[in-house]
């Protein structure tokens, strides 16, 4: 996550659906390693390896111009600069210089140079591809 202080101890986070209280969360490299109310086992704790965790949709950050949560993205229609449809917005990687749109086999940057523009009313993001970004183009 872009926003850290979402796991500082006393917020509530959902853990595989069920609301919890955050006691107390470390920062390991890129990852925060959190201990939540009613989870003192490390056996209870194991049972939620790999599960999602979520923040109320009240609890949405303020972005900035041009900035944007994954979940909105995904989903949205990818056009070219001369209007060729791709597909749909399948995933966002993250990526340590920056993400990277997935549409289809198509992975694009995420930087400005690529993505020429997102419209979340209109469902649309409009990119710039070079050769090389299609599979089997040299």
């Amino acid at each position: 996550t872009d926003f850290r202080d979402r796991f500082e101890p006393g917020q509530v986070i959902l853990i595989a659906g069920k609301n919890v209280k955050i006691v107390n969360a470390r920062w390991h490299g890129g990852q925060v390693r959190i201990q939540v109310e009613g989870i003192n086992k490390t056996e209870d704790a194991e049972k939620l390896r790999g599960a999602a965790i979520q923040v109320e949709g009240s609890s949405r950050p303020k972005l900035g111009e041009g900035e944007y949560l994954t979940s909105d993205l995904v989903g949205l229609e990818a056009f070219t600069e001369e209007g060729e449809r791709l597909g749909p917005l399948t995933s966002v990687i993250s990526a340590p210089a920056h993400d990277v749109f997935v549409v289809g086999e198509i992975m694009i940057p995420a930087v400005k140079e690529f993505v020429r523009s997102i419209s979340l009313g209109e469902r649309r993001i409009v990119v710039k591809l070079i050769p090389g970004m299609r599979p089997g183009e040299i």
